[in-house]
């Protein structure tokens, strides 16, 4: 199977999945799906070097699942009644979760970064979201 097949079936695995959409307005939809597609296919696109189908979806297989995982973690942080105990719990998670989705080179943001996303929430889930994804990539180092 060919890279690009390869990206397009991960992309297409995130576009597919309804619950990642489920509670969330267009803009915010939107947004979750742009994001999760995009690491999607750049995770996909880590195993170039793998000649063998099985062998590629076997190494993408646990960073697609911290993916889907992260994806639901800031999802659930645009609940408009989530409370900052939830909040940080969730952010938690999510920290966790990239540090699988972005790489083995990933230096995920200090905590302060986090507790202050959980305070200068809006009520747009896609705001919160792009915020949340802006703030992630901009404090990664070494990303890809």
């Amino acid at each position: 199977m060919d890279m690009e097949k390869r990206a397009r079936m991960a992309a297409e695995s995130i576009l597919e999945n309804e619950s990642f959409r489920s509670g969330l307005d267009d803009s915010g939809a939107s947004a979750i799906l742009d994001w999760g597609t995009t690491r999607a296919v750049s995770i996909t696109r880590d195993t170039g070097s793998f000649e063998d189908d099985e062998e590629a979806r076997e190494a993408v297989y646990p960073r697609m699942r911290a993916l889907r995982q992260m994806i639901d973690a800031a999802k659930d942080l645009c609940r408009p009644e989530i409370t900052m105990k939830e909040g940080i719990s969730l952010l938690t998670q999510l920290v966790e979760k990239a540090a699988l989705v972005y790489g083995e080179n990933a230096t995920i943001p200090k905590r302060i970064y986090w507790n202050m996303f959980t305070s200068v929430r809006v009520e747009d889930a896609g705001q919160n979201i792009r915020a949340l994804r802006a703030m992630l990539e901009k404090n990664i180092q070494n990303q890809e």
